[in-house]
């Protein structure tokens, strides 16, 4: 998709977004990498599927421009998906991602494994 965000699904029931270990130059970077990802999830059958957002290859970053940017499309990766998880490298991410989806107010599983992951994205 682009240099920095990619998807791959895993089967039927589970999609990846896969962040790259290329750094944003730019914030229109951000926006371009994760809202053509939002853009293409937005047109799968989210209700029956699982999504899998993979941070471990992010480079990290939290300034206060870069997380007011990457807010909105944050949900926008995550809304309608019957089950949502993410991976991290870390319990410092781990703990991120929780307090992210604490201000979105969306339930997202956190694993640091992939196969444990989309094995629990895609239980019915």
């Amino acid at each position: 998709m682009t240099p920095w965000v990619s998807l791959e699904t895993h089967g039927a029931r589970a999609v990846r977004v896969i962040r790259h270990d290329v750094p944003f130059d730019t914030l229109e970077d951000v926006v371009t990498a994760y809202g053509g990802a939002a853009e293409a999830l937005e047109r799968m059958d989210r209700a029956r599927m699982g999504v899998v957002v993979d941070l471990r290859s992010a480079p990290s970053r939290n300034d206060p421009a870069f997380e007011a940017t990457v807010a909105p499309l944050r949900k926008r990766l995550f809304t309608d998906f019957a089950r949502r998880a993410v991976l991290v490298r870390s319990a410092v991410g781990k703990l991120q991602v929780k307090r992210h989806a604490a201000q979105d107010g969306i339930d997202v599983e956190v694993f640091h494994d992939l196969d444990e992951a989309v094995a629990w994205i895609s239980t019915p």
